[in-house]
């Protein structure tokens, strides 16, 4: 049986490259099901006992592929343009054969997953001198194995973006989770130093899963830590110039310009398409940007700019009703969260810094709850229960939760989700960006400036 993997990542210098059928066929003889999932999404296919299912894609690079089957033995598979590959599954074992024998013989003999060992804290200079010597290490023996010149091109950022990913998101998500060893994570000043080394010139690394996220996390990065100017108005265009290879800035723009559309940041999209247009492939791609944003504005035109946010009112953790009426007057940051999202707490202290960094001017932040059920308002109260006693910020609990009429009218589906009005109460941003990301901070200065020019 034959099937067609369909590849995502066609597009840009991707559509242009000269792309080839590259043939994986899975010799499942487990007697249980196993998936078959490229490393950088979250579609699989599942394939049943077989003696061979072979899976046709057009390839213009190499991919990576991660095979597991019922038990949760996992193989990572290289597969590239004009090959031929094989992935036998027994009850005991995956094995991978064919053109790439060799490259996906070093993958299983040379596993990197970036454990540390327990005596070494996490994130220190002995971390960071650790993790490069065994990555050195593996270096070395990928420079001496006998494999394509290719592979171990690619597969030499597949290891340093496995490091560079920790590195970047290693330390949020440790204090976010609690872990014993993350709870006691400190970074040094010059932690984030390594970001002035950073640069994105070989087109290799679009074979690498995941190397937009870790390229738009390093940019964000490089903004909190004041090594690139913050620019809420042409930040695409700053991140653009960052990249200098041209085929990696135009694959890199045209994933931050979905990534932005998803995230609702439309506006920002229209307001700097033409800046970037010059980095795109095609005149297509600006001009599919520019009509889905049209699209976007359609769809959420109750809360277009300029639209007065009608009053509502909530809860205090004390039982007190609270109106947003009392802020008029007042630029409003309302961030809409509850207590099961994982994502919103790890905002909390930044809400808290921007609430305190604006303390005495007319800005107030209103953390609105939508937790409904006993379980989930139990544990909202615990957490206000547990707040600082002299927090800036507002904390209420929006009656209805996701159902109530305000949130619906909203079309608020996900938290968190953050949302800037001016001090008319008009909808300055219905789609702000997130409190740690230094560019809500300068737009909320930049509103607080025209405030008091009126």
């Amino acid at each position: 049986m034959k099937r067609l993997l369909l590849i995502s990542l066609a597009a840009g210098m991707l559509a242009a490259a000269d792309a080839q059928t590259a043939r994986l066929c899975i010799d499942n003889r487990s007697g249980q099901t196993v998936n078959v999932q490229p490393e950088d999404s979250l579609g699989f296919i599942t394939v049943g006992s077989v003696t061979c299912d072979t899976l046709l894609m057009t390839l213009p690079i190499p991919r990576y592929y991660s095979v597991q089957d019922a038990s949760y033995h996992s193989r990572t598979v290289y597969v590239a343009p004009g090959t031929s590959t094989t992935v036998s599954i027994t009850p005991d074992e995956i094995r991978v054969g064919g053109d790439l024998a060799a490259e996906n013989d070093f993958i299983r003999r040379y596993t990197y997953l970036c454990r540390t060992p327990q005596d070494i804290a996490l994130y220190s200079a002995a971390w960071a001198d650790y993790h490069q010597g065994v990555l050195d290490s593996l270096h070395r023996a990928l420079q001496q194995a006998a494999v394509s010149p290719q592979f171990k091109a690619v597969h030499r950022l597949y290891l340093d973006y496995t490091f560079l990913n920790q590195r970047l998101s290693g330390p949020k998500t440790a204090q976010t989770f609690g872990s014993q060893r993350g709870a006691q994570v400190k970074l040094a000043p010059d932690y984030y130093d390594f970001l002035d080394s950073l640069e994105w010139s070989d087109p290799h690394v679009l074979s690498v899963p995941r190397w937009f996220t870790v390229v738009n996390t390093a940019l964000e990065e490089m903004e909190r830590e004041q090594k690139m100017t913050v620019s809420n108005d042409h930040y695409m265009a700053a991140y653009a110039r960052r990249i200098s290879h041209p085929e990696v800035r135009s694959e890199f723009l045209r994933q931050l310009i979905s990534l932005n559309m998803k995230k609702g940041y439309y506006e920002d999209v229209a307001a700097q398409i033409d800046e970037v247009a010059p980095y795109l492939a095609s005149t297509a791609e600006r001009d599919s940007a520019v009509a889905q944003v049209n699209r976007l504005r359609l769809q959420n035109q109750d809360v277009a700019r300029g639209v007065l946010l009608d009053d509502f009112t909530a809860q205090t953790p004390e039982g007190q009703a609270w109106s947003l009426q009392g802020l008029h007057g007042k630029v409003v940051l309302l961030d809409f969260w509850y207590t099961g999202c994982i994502p919103c707490k790890a905002e909390m202290p930044y809400v808290e810094q921007l609430a305190r960094h604006f303390s005495g001017q007319p800005f107030a932040v209103v953390s609105v709850s939508l937790d409904t059920g006993d379980q989930l308002m139990a544990a909202w109260r615990r957490m206000m229960a547990e707040r600082s006693a002299d927090s800036p910020v507002v904390h209420v609990n929006l009656p209805g939760g996701f159902r109530s009429p305000l949130i619906r009218k909203l079309g608020i589906r996900s938290v968190p989700r953050l949302m800037l009005l001016d001090a008319e109460g008009r909808v300055a941003d219905a789609f702000a960006k997130r409190p740690s990301d230094p560019r809500l901070r300068q737009q909320i200065e930049q509103f607080l400036l025209g405030a008091d020019q009126r």
